[in-house]
């Protein structure tokens, strides 16, 4: 009976789990008391969530997902501290960016604002995991040194950010959700910033991607990887970037407090693109 409960209460969780997404997000502190599903919120979990018969994804979320950089990549413009070290930049501050080169930029141009977040070793190479903390438009340029003004936050800008032209992302609009019409059994590779307990919309990697057949806006179950049965859920991910041979994900709903390197994760939903 706890199984099925279980079972019924993630269907719910699939059907809705996507409110916060049509908003973006933000990330919530290390430490705070994470909200962590159990049979007694299913109430909660029941309720329907429409918006104008119709999900999206957002486009900032998509913008802002983790992803792996080569270590021999070099960025196209480094962000200057703040006058006070201990401070962090604010929506609508003006920052400076010293440029490669006095080409790097021109006036106008809108560049994403990444964070470092660790090194690690994937498929034989050295990475660096980063994520776009933020966006920036060039507003003057002088030789080497360009100023912009910050547009967009989805994390702590410190400075010594890299910048480089911002990518841009379309929202992903869908009207329902499909069973998995491949199956992907994979591995999480990393949580993109290690906290006590993982929380509300907290990115991870996992080490299957494109040449494996996964596509944006797939929901993966998470599962403890000594569970060889696949019999509890330790929470559900949505593929927010996917590149050839891995993909970044966001935690969107919560059953335990655990995840780890080498937990499974297996595909489960697809957007239905055929509405």
């Amino acid at each position: 009976m706890k199984k099925l409960k279980k079972q019924l209460i993630v269907q719910a969780c699939i059907g809705a789990l996507f409110f916060s997404l049509t908003h973006g997000y933000t990330e919530e502190a290390d430490g705070m008391e994470q909200e962590v599903i159990n049979e007694e919120d299913s109430a909660v979990i029941w309720e329907p969530f429409a918006f104008d018969d119709y999900t999206y994804i957002s486009g900032n979320l998509l913008a802002s997902s983790a992803f792996l950089w080569e270590r021999k990549d070099r960025p196209k413009g480094v962000l200057n501290r703040p006058a006070d070290s201990r401070a962090v930049f604010q929506l609508h501050d003006n920052v400076t960016i010293t440029g490669a080169n006095a080409e790097a930029f021109g006036v106008g141009d809108t560049v994403d604002l990444i964070a470092q977040i660790k090194s690690m070793r994937y498929d034989g190479k050295r990475y660096w995991l980063k994520k776009s903390q933020g966006r920036a438009v060039v507003e003057r340029a002088d030789g080497r040194e360009f100023r912009a003004k910050v547009i967009r936050l989805w994390g702590q800008v410190k400075g010594n950010e890299w910048v480089m032209p911002a990518r841009q992302f379309d929202s992903i609009e869908y009207e329902t959700l499909i069973d998995a019409p491949v199956s992907i059994d994979a591995a999480v590779l990393s949580r993109v910033q290690e906290t006590r307990f993982p929380h509300m919309n907290q990115m991870f990697l996992i080490d299957k991607g494109q040449s494996d057949g996964v596509v944006k806006g797939d929901i993966f179950a998470v599962y403890d990887n000594a569970d060889d049965q696949l019999n509890e859920i330790l929470l559900l991910g949505l593929v927010t970037r996917v590149y050839d041979n891995y993909s970044t994900l966001v935690i969107q709903k919560l059953f335990e407090k655990q995840l780890s390197e080498g937990d499974r994760a297996v595909l489960k939903k697809r957007i239905d693109e055929q509405w």
